[in-house]
Formats: structure tokens, sequence, C-alpha cells
């Protein structure tokens, strides 16, 4: 399958993680419509999940570019109000918070992890046989 899209730069900042299991028990809860952002089925080409701070992007695809690449992830949580999630993302410019595999895969020992986040607005996805 080849995909070919068009971004929407969106936000800078640094890249937080969750644990190992988190972001699979958010999918599975999002997907059997427990809250009020469902999340449809997860496709192939996928490579990882993503919590931002605006939950109106629950189920878009983003491009989160790192120093050493890129990835294509799923937005598939938000920050909460109630437990200071969105005031914690804001105070420490928290671009988001990655699956822990992608936050490894780019983390450069000592430093920081910066993100760059691009919406995916449009993408057409070819077939070839």
């Amino acid at each position: 399958m080849r995909l070919i899209f068009t971004t929407l730069f969106i936000l800078s900042g640094f890249t937080s993680r969750y644990d190992y299991g988190v972001f699979e028990k958010v999918l599975a809860t999002r997907q059997a419509g427990l809250t009020a952002h469902d999340v449809g089925k997860v496709n192939a080409y996928i490579d990882g999940f993503i919590a931002v701070e605006d939950c109106s992007l629950i189920n878009k695809e983003v491009m989160a570019c790192f120093e050493n690449g890129c990835e294509h992830l799923l937005v598939v949580d938000c920050a909460g109000i109630a437990d200071g999630g969105r005031t914690w993302m804001q105070t420490h410019s928290i671009a988001g918070e990655v699956d822990p595999d992608t936050f490894k895969e780019h983390k450069v020992e000592g430093e920081s992890l910066k993100m760059h986040l691009y919406l995916i607005e449009y993408t057409h996805r070819y077939e070839y046989r």
C-alpha cells in the first residue's frame, strides 16, 4: 500500500511517554464506545499512538517528527482538565505523549526529546497488485 498525504503543522514542543500497556487500555475503551471520543480500527500503516492536549484530535492521524525521523501516529487520548493533565502539558511545553516504543526509538541519552506535530489532512491510499 502506498500513502500520499498533505499535512498541516499544528505544534512543537517536548515529548513525554505513556507506560507500557496504557495506550492499549485506552484504545480498547475508546473502540468499545465507552467514552465521548471513539476510535475506529487501527490501520496497519500506523507506527504508534499519541496523546495530545486537544481532545478534538482523537482518532486523527498525525506525523510526529523528531530529530532522527518521523512516525505516523494515531491520536487516541487527550489531556484531562480534572486530573491536571492539560495544565501539566501547557506548563512543560509538552506537544504530546507517545507510546513507549516510539519514545525509546527516538530518545537520545541525556537530551530532551523534541517533536514537531503535523496533522494529516488528506490521505490517498493506493494498493498496487
